[in-house]
């Protein structure tokens, strides 16, 4: 992945996430919903997550679809896990909580949230990177290499 490539996934990512995540919570509130650490539209644990999803895609180019999608489904909830710690450590609040779902693991992860990681991990890396990167003109040497079309 060149630079412009990560960053741009960076950047677009981080918006998006804070968008669907604002969403989401404004819809389970009922009414409009926006928080983060940064009190600004953008989230970087999502776009830190599309980077990681990205870096994992071109180390295992070979695999099926299949076993993509079971590797984002361990690997991203750990991800989450982690960033969760460390955004607690670091603003000294919970930034996001879901203690309240079954099987969560101390509140920043679900078995639920797994299968959503490894659900995206596999749209992203074969419909939404592609599609961005065409948007971009973006060309990376290892893009078509690493993309499975």
């Amino acid at each position: 992945m060149t630079l412009k490539h990560t960053l741009s996934i960076f950047i677009i990512f981080s918006i998006l996430g804070w968008f669907g995540d604002t969403l989401v919570r404004t819809i389970d509130f009922g009414y409009w919903y926006s928080y983060n650490a940064f009190n600004i539209p953008f989230s970087p644990t999502y776009g830190l997550a599309c980077v990681v999803i990205l870096f994992m895609h071109q180390l295992m180019k070979t695999y099926s679809l299949r076993t993509h999608f079971f590797v984002y489904l361990i690997t991203l909830p750990i991800y989450e896990l982690i960033a969760g710690f460390v955004g607690e450590w670091v603003t000294h609040r919970k930034l996001w909580d879901y203690s309240w779902i079954p099987g969560n693991i101390y509140g920043y992860t679900t078995p639920f949230h797994a299968l959503l990681w490894g659900v995206s991990g596999v749209l992203l890396v074969y419909w939404l990177d592609p599609l961005i990167c065409r948007w971009l003109h973006i060309t990376d040497p290892e893009f078509k290499k690493t993309s499975s079309r």
